[in-house]
């Protein structure tokens, strides 16, 4: 189901009073570390009945690789790779990849929205959207992106969760691919969250925005499945 051939009765925007929608996701990749910094890090999780120093030190060469990749879910060391966002219900997702400046050109598409043009404030809408928020104000921050970070939720009112509406709010954790699959609704084949990592490497950056903006699209999907 695309989002033109969404049943008759979804508000388009503009009749969704002051609040306008706005659908996101993020892709992270492992921050830019030295080895003395991942080694660090992965010190600080050696499990506590690990005493032997030669234990110890056995115990973080093996797990440096896990450990560097995880800092993809740390906003304070993960980097953004890209961003996929669609206004309303019935926009094409578009995707923002790759480069330093990423936050930058989502700032400046966003300024084009119909909502910014009529002031009007964002509900962001997305899958475990928090997580995205979270890298999305910090480091919008850091690369100096102030319009896009003013514009970001102060409150609970201003997001829109899926997966929460989808687990009835038990903070249960739910794979968006394992929702979509309950609906009969199709994923993109071939990447998930832990493969993007891998996927970079390999260059499959075309493939990466697809499934980035596909992720938007199949959460606008499932959000009106749910009447959310």
């Amino acid at each position: 189901m695309r989002a033109a051939e969404l049943p008759g009765g979804v508000p388009r925007m503009g009749q969704e009073g002051r609040m306008s929608r706005l659908w996101v996701d993020i892709e992270t990749l492992p921050g830019d570390l030295d080895d003395d910094a991942v080694r660090a890090l992965a010190a600080r999780k050696v499990p506590k009945n690990i005493r032997k120093p030669e234990t110890r030190d056995r115990w973080i060469e093996d797990h440096l690789d896990e450990v560097y990749r995880r800092t993809s879910l740390d906003a304070l060391r993960g980097r953004v790779l890209c961003i996929a966002a669609a206004e309303g219900w019935e926009s094409e997702p578009v995707c923002f990849y790759g480069g330093d400046d990423v936050l930058l050109r989502f700032e400046e598409w966003l300024m084009t929205t119909d909502a910014a043009e009529h002031q009007r404030r964002f509900t962001w809408c997305g899958w475990n959207v928090r997580f995205d928020l979270q890298f999305l104000r910090l480091h919008g921050a850091r690369a100096g992106a102030k319009w896009l970070v003013t514009r970001l939720p102060c409150r609970s009112s201003e997001v829109l969760d899926v997966q929460s509406v989808a687990t009835a709010y038990q903070r249960k954790y739910l794979r968006l691919a394992d929702a979509a699959a309950f609906f009969g609704l199709a994923k993109a084949e071939g990447i998930d969250g832990s493969k993007v990592y891998d996927a970079w490497l390999k260059g499959r950056h075309e493939d990466l925005a697809r499934y980035c903006a596909g992720d938007v699209q199949l959460t606008r999907e499932i959000a009106y499945l749910l009447g959310a």
